[in-house]
């Protein structure tokens, strides 16, 4: 038998690894390449078009997974005034995973004759692993970004961007979209017609910090005019001065809607108002609801309504709901005995809720249980803090299964205003199961830069065998945990639970 030489084997192996391998590369502009869209045509999958401070008149195609990156958005501006196209950016392809992102971040995406940004592929197109960061999306004449027609959305980050003056709205999706994750941290959705505008399936759809104001008469937020909408969680933002604050409305099923720790004030109509055939899991806590009644007799604080008369575990607790003379606090619309749970609540006034209730306070109508109700203003403890959590991370569907007996990766997130390594490990829980112990008791936890975005995340384990009594499916499934100095955090993830 002929004898192989070890030199021959390794050039083969090298010669093979060499051939099967693209590196990513940057390529620049304009020292490189004198517009964006040549640097793209130019581009592979997985480069980075670093793009320097300046003007750039263009509009532009992307049509690959990159990485493209201005200087700023104070300084780094897509001006596409007189272009003959619908957009200033056009998505035709998205990431390819969640460690392989599509990413837009520090341009002003400004005067285009439609939209600054849109998604679209005739035929369809999946818009997979998308980040927008430090976007400024002003003064186009429709939308900042639209989601256009027959686009399947999966895990979009919309992170530190302002939309700011479009004619129509800030964001929006079209009536056959189908969003499959989308979280909005950090982000400004003021002075356009409508700031979020949401039509389509909408499912987890997280939103955190950001503000919904002064939209010229139109809505704060618009979720979802054709459904269904299901797990929405919204926290710290602002829904203030619009002519609606907070709509969720369709004629579907709605569920897993919770709104936390946010000011919801001087909207001509209503506060909020959440419709729908069905409403299953709502809950508003710690909130502020505020003189949102200013066109008169029937509008509301807070309005609900089931089309078909099944409301269940719909609550509203811990929250101000005050100087709605002309409507009422809270309406529930619905016409049987399917209760809302408004207790432990503020009205204004010690005595009560007026309407139903025999005090002064903010007016109660419909079938709302609201005593015992708040003497001052809400004492609620201080909410947690809400984080950006991924059970385990890269992996799509999060599934878990109960038949292993393994452990089950959770991501927890830092961003610009929070850091993650501050997070007592032996705090955290996931659905009630601590972080598994190793030798010594020590938890198993380490640090990785998980998203690619330069800053440490924490990553504990979860011991499967803890999580016995998750039910089969899909749900969602709670984290909560506390830093070195004891704050709070909280976090929500959807997995799939399975045995086998």
């Amino acid at each position: 038998m002929k004898k192989v030489s070890h030199l021959f084997i390794l050039a083969a192996v090298f010669g093979i690894l060499a051939v099967g391998s693209v590196w990513a590369e940057d390529r620049n502009v304009p020292t490189t390449y004198l517009t964006i869209q040549d640097a793209i045509d130019n581009a592979v999958s997985g480069d980075t078009i670093i793009v320097a401070a300046g003007t750039y008149p263009e509009t532009f195609v992307v049509d690959k997974q990159l990485t493209i990156q201005g200087a700023g958005s104070a300084i780094t501006i897509i001006d596409a005034i007189g272009g003959s196209a619908d957009y200033g950016i056009l998505l035709t392809a998205g990431g390819t995973l969640a460690s392989q992102r599509l990413t837009i971040k520090g341009f002003t995406i400004k005067n285009s004759p439609s939209h600054g940004i849109k998604a679209y592929k005739g035929g369809g197109l999946n818009l997979d692993y998308v980040t927008f960061e430090d976007l400024l999306l002003t003064f186009n004449d429709v939308r900042g970004i639209e989601i256009h027609n027959d686009v399947i959305v999966h895990d979009m980050k919309v992170r530190s961007c302002d939309f700011v003056s479009n004619g129509a709205q800030g964001l929006r999706t079209a009536s056959n979209v189908i969003v499959d994750g989308l979280d909005i941290t950090d982000s400004t959705f003021d002075g356009n017609s409508y700031g979020i505008y949401l039509q389509g399936t909408i499912n987890d759809l997280n939103i955190l910090g950001s503000s919904f104001n002064n939209c010229n008469g139109g809505y704060g937020g618009y979720m979802t005019e054709t459904g269904p909408l299901t797990n929405m969680f919204i926290e710290g933002c602002e829904f203030n001065n619009n002519n609606v604050g907070l709509m969720v409305w369709n004629v579907r099923d709605n569920s897993g809607i919770t709104i936390r720790n946010t000011s919801i004030q001087d909207n001509e109509r209503f506060g909020v108002l959440i419709w729908g055939d069905t409403l299953t899991d709502v809950l508003i806590e710690e909130c502020t609801v505020q003189n949102n009644d200013g066109l008169g007799e029937g509008y509301y604080g807070i309005d609900f309504r089931a089309y078909d008369e099944v409301m269940t575990n719909v609550a509203v607790h811990c929250t101000n709901i005050t100087g709605h003379d002309a409507g009422g606090g809270v309406n529930n619309r619905s016409g049987v005995e399917t209760n809302v749970d408004a207790t432990n609540n503020w009205w204004g006034d010690p005595s009560g809720p007026s309407g139903a209730g025999s005090g002064s306070g903010d007016g109660v109508l419909g079938y709302v249980e609201f005593d015992p109700w708040l003497v001052v203003e809400a004492p609620c403890p201080p909410s947690a803090l809400a984080v950006l959590i991924d059970i385990k991370p890269d992996s799509d569907p999060n599934s878990i299964n109960l038949g292993s007996k393994g452990n089950v990766p959770v991501a927890i997130f830092s961003t610009p205003d929070f850091d993650a390594t501050t997070i007592n490990p032996t705090t955290v829980t996931l659905a009630g199961a601590s972080v598994k112990l190793k030798g010594k008791g020590t938890p198993m936890a380490s640090f990785e830069d998980v998203n690619g975005d330069s800053l440490l995340d924490i990553i504990v384990h979860i011991d499967t065998t803890a999580l016995e009594e998750l039910s089969m499916g899909d749900m969602d499934v709670v984290l909560d945990g506390e830093t070195y100095d004891g704050k709070k955090i909280s976090g929500v993830d959807t997995v799939r639970i399975v045995r086998e």
